[in-house]
């Protein structure tokens, strides 16, 4: 019961991360929109630019990590040297990692 309290809050805390992530990259292209429109923005726009690009990079460099991970499990799961338990177990953590995988769909797009 435990665990599934953990899992909702781990849940909804990184739909609050993408939340803000998303408005994080709104509020750049708004920003990048007014630049035009006032000089003193320079700093600020360029500030998120490379603050955005370095979310982006982390963002990325997970997704690699998730789907080295993916191949590792599905390499596991056709080796013939792994028994019943081990499949089964790894058919589990694929689920999960593939969950997470889709996550990653529309922040690693911008």
């Amino acid at each position: 019961m435990e665990l599934a309290k953990r899992d909702k809050q781990l849940k909804h805390l990184h739909s609050i991360i993408q939340e803000k992530e998303q408005f994080l990259y709104d509020i750049h292209k708004e920003l990048l929109k007014s630049k035009k429109d006032n000089p003193f923005l320079n700093d600020v726009v360029d500030q998120y630019t490379v603050y955005i690009s370095e979310l982006t990079q982390q963002n990325q460099a997970q997704y690699n990590a998730l789907k080295r991970l993916a191949d590792y499990i599905s390499d596991l799961i056709v080796d013939p040297n792994s028994d019943t338990d081990m499949v089964r177990q790894c058919k589990q953590d694929m689920k999960i990692v593939q969950e997470e995988l889709g996550t990653f769909g529309n922040s690693t797009a911008k």
